[in-house]
């Protein structure tokens, strides 16, 4: 990608998913926040376009387009590791020989506050672990495996287009709410990136305009 509108990543992420790729890796999120296209330009330019420069607009209007990207991540049926910049800070610490030198130190993504808390694991390359072997590799798999495969927001997007009963949708629709997946992005029946919630939501529609005709 050579711009980074939130709005791209989730079509990719749609495309990505309806292809089925097992892992994605967004290197970095944080172009997503301060590159060409990214949310600051997207504040930048609603708050020109609308607000009169006024920032608390810009974000009133672009706020949405970055909770809709956060949730195609968090949805996405496979694996997404994400990188993201780092700001830096000089700091003055006792070496080794007991004199004070600089040392430059991550502080926190270059992203929205608090981004971190969104994902199941974050490290931080600032600590290191001495010679990672297989013996981390496997701990860490053996979490991720722990537990029973839940549904994928392709399996309800399947489900909801193979369904021809409406009050099937309705039910859908409640636990596809319930495990926050209504924002997901995936591709309906002709291709176009759309939220799982919009499908299930413009399937139910249809469902009942034809057999609404029908009768």
């Amino acid at each position: 990608m050579h711009a980074f509108d939130p709005r791209d990543l989730v079509r990719a992420l749609a495309a990505a998913g309806a292809a089925g790729y097992a892992v994605v890796v967004v290197d970095s999120l944080s172009h997503f926040w301060m590159g060409q296209g990214g949310m600051l330009e997207q504040v930048d330019h609603a708050a020109k376009r609308s607000y009169g420069g006024n920032s608390f607009g810009g974000w009133k209007e672009a706020r949405p387009m970055e909770r809709q990207m956060i949730d195609a991540l968090l949805a996405y049926p496979g694996h997404v590791l994400v990188t993201m910049r780092t700001k830096t800070e000089w700091v003055v610490q006792e070496n080794e020989r007991g004199r004070k030198e600089p040392k430059k130190i991550g502080t926190k993504p270059e992203q929205r506050e608090g981004i971190e808390y969104e994902f199941t694991i974050v490290g931080d390359m600032d600590a290191v672990i001495k010679s990672p072997d297989e013996t981390f590799g496997e701990a860490i798999l053996e979490w991720l495996g722990n537990g029973k495969p839940m549904p994928s927001a392709l399996d309800y997007r399947d489900a909801a287009l193979e369904t021809d009963v409406v009050d099937d949708l309705r039910e859908l629709h409640t636990t596809v709410k319930r495990r926050g997946l209504l924002n997901a992005a995936v591709l309906d029946d002709t291709g176009e990136s759309v939220t799982l919630g919009a499908l299930i939501a413009k399937r139910g529609n249809d469902l009942k305009t034809s057999q609404g005709e029908q009768a």
